[in-house]
Formats: C-alpha cells, structure tokens, sequence
C-alpha cells in the first residue's frame, strides 16, 4: 500500500493550505479521464470517496485500486446522471459513513458531434443538455442544502474552455457550457452571504474538452474550471456520427486486465494518449463503455489531429487545479482559473511545435 501524503507534505509552513483528510468526496464520472485522476488525487490525500459512474465493473476495480494503493474507505453508485430521480434521492441513500458530503465534484459531461447549428440532431441536443447542464443544476440542489445545513462544503462541476469560447461545430456543446458558467456566476451571488466559496477555473489544451466547475455552500468554495484542449476521449465523441452513437446503447464489458491499477503520471498519460484515442474505452460522450472497433478506427485519426505535434493537457493536469481549488484556506475562493497548454493561446489557437515545447 502506497502511504498517504503526510500533513508536512500537503502544506507550506508559510501558508497552509486546508485538508481534506477524512473529509467525503462525490466523483461522477469517477471510472475514466478527469473523474478518475480526480479520485486517485483525493485518495492520496486521505479523503473517504463516493464514485459515481455508470459501469459497475469499473467502479469496482478503482475502488479495489484505491484500496489497496492507499487503504482509502470508499462507496460506489452506478449512475446515470441523466436519471435526474435518482440524483434528486441521493442524499438519502448514501450510507451514514459517506453522508456527510464536503466537496462534489460534478465531472461527467458530453459532447456530441460537430454538426453546424442548422443541422443538430436533437436527440443529441437532449443528452447533452440533461447530462451537461440540468444534471449539475441537480447535483448542487441534491448537496448544496447540506452543506449550508453543515456549514462546509465544496461544490466543482466540470466543463470546459466552450464555456468562454464559441466555435463553428460546437454550438450545443458551447451553449451547454456557457450555461454551467452562468450558473455558478448565478450561485456565487445566491451564496454570497454564506461561507461558501466560488471560484471558476479553465484550462485550455487539455486531452480533453471538460470543465471543471466548483461551487460550495456554507464552508466551503465555488469554483468553475474548464480545460480546452485536454487529451482524452472526447474528441473521438465529437467526430463520431450520430449514427454510430446510437449503435453503441449496449457495449460489451471492458477486458479485466485493463481495469484501473494505479494512477497514471502526467507524463505517462502523455505517452499513452495516441494509444488511448486509437482504443478508447468510454462509451459515446461518457465515461465507460465501448465503441465498436470500426467506429474508433474511422474516427481516432480526425481525434488525435486535434493533438498532433502538441503538448496538451492530461487529466492529471485538471485533476492538479481541481484538488488545488478544493484545499485553499476557508477564507479564500478561487474565483477563476484559466489553464491553457504551453503552446496555447486560446480554444484553437494552438503552436504545433512538438515536445520541445518551441525551445
């Protein structure tokens, strides 16, 4: 078993930063990219953590995988956020030992195709506005009441660099994302007598287009982060037709030999993006499940373009400025953070110059 980040490890005699040892965490879309270097991060650092997701074979090995990596206590809910019933009764089914929630971390989201605005398949339009907008609004109405009841609380949806920048192909996904900002710009004023932080973070190229948003009640932050161009699945999503998303309702189970065992490194993710894209193992738009071969084949090259000679983000880089806006003192909110790949400037303005960096 790997040891826990000490106390003198998490902190800087000059400024201490706040812990969330023993404090519970609440992951979705906890089995793969940010959501899964997001439960290893909080792991290591001593929190109890409530993984959501929608395989329950997943869920499973990176429980046994935190376990054993760091003896972290953990409760697993397979879970479609889209199941707004169901997040609206969460609160109550958690267990006792994993009730009292502190820190939510609304990491699931989707974006589907890069049709024009005049051409959006609708049943598409649907999910992505169930799944990326009214699931966090859910979520925050599910825990906020606890956290001001408790007096503590963080609160981070995810979402992405869409959120601040419009572009040809992706006016749901944008419009999605410019709604989650608003909302928690909304929050942050709703919360603003109470100890509640908020605070909005962006990150730009990372291997995946996500968002990391947070917003907290009574003790605790709101915060919004999006990454843009971050190296995982979701480009793969993007180029995927509508048609091949609807021949992917009942993927077939993942092989157990490639179930989460550790926490890949920064630079390990790097080296295994164009792998990953080539072989994807999250179901259209979503964390879990898989595509049909034929389908990742035609699309992972148009996916690893949008990263060819570039260094972007991974998702332990997102998972970084998550855990970093989780644990600042109760007297500071993280209002934004913007995090943009070396070569990067903005959404699609990227200098392909390789690992050198340009140097």
């Amino acid at each position: 078993m790997s040891a826990l980040l000490s106390a003198d490890a998490m902190t800087s005699t000059l400024y201490p930063s706040a812990s969330v040892a023993d404090e519970v965490v609440l992951i979705t879309g906890a089995t793969a990219g940010i959501g899964e270097a997001c439960a290893y991060r909080f792991a290591e650092a001593g929190a109890r953590l409530v993984l959501l997701g929608r395989r329950a074979e997943r869920l499973s090995a990176l429980q046994e995988s935190l376990a054993s990596k760091y003896g972290t206590q953990s409760h697993t809910v397979q879970l479609d956020v889209q199941d707004l019933d169901a997040v609206a009764a969460l609160p109550e089914t958690l267990p006792a030992s994993f009730a009292a929630v502190s820190v939510l971390v609304n990491n699931a989201g989707l974006a589907l195709g890069v049709s024009p605005a005049e051409a959006n398949d609708m049943a598409s339009v649907t999910t992505m506005l169930t799944t990326n907008v009214a699931a966090v609004m859910a979520f925050t109405r599910a825990f906020v009441p606890g956290f001001k009841q408790r007096g503590k609380g963080h609160l981070i949806n995810v979402g992405s660099i869409a959120g601040h920048e419009a572009y040809a192909g992706g006016s749901v996904y944008c419009a999605t994302k410019h709604a989650v900002d608003a909302f928690t710009t909304a929050a942050r004023h709703d919360l603003i007598a109470t100890p509640v932080r908020r605070a909005a973070a962006v990150a730009a190229v990372a291997a995946a287009r996500h968002v990391l948003t947070a917003s907290c009640a009574a003790s605790s932050p709101l915060c919004f982060l999006p990454p843009a161009a971050a190296a995982t699945l979701c480009e793969l999503v993007r180029s995927c037709s509508t048609t091949l998303l609807s021949r992917c309702a009942s993927p077939p189970s993942r092989p157990a030999s490639s179930t989460p065992s550790s926490p890949p490194s920064g630079s390990a993710q790097r080296r295994r993006r164009a792998h990953r894209l080539a072989s994807p193992d999250t179901s259209p738009g979503r964390e879990g499940g898989r595509r049909p071969l034929h389908a990742h084949r035609r699309t992972a090259q148009q996916a690893d373009a949008v990263y060819a000679d570039v260094e972007p983000l991974v998702a332990a880089d997102v998972a970084d400025n998550i855990f970093y806006a989780a644990t600042r003192p109760a007297h500071v909110q993280i209002a934004d953070i913007v995090v943009l790949a070396t070569n990067q400037a903005a959404a699609k303005a990227i200098a392909r110059v390789g690992p050198s960096l340009g140097a």
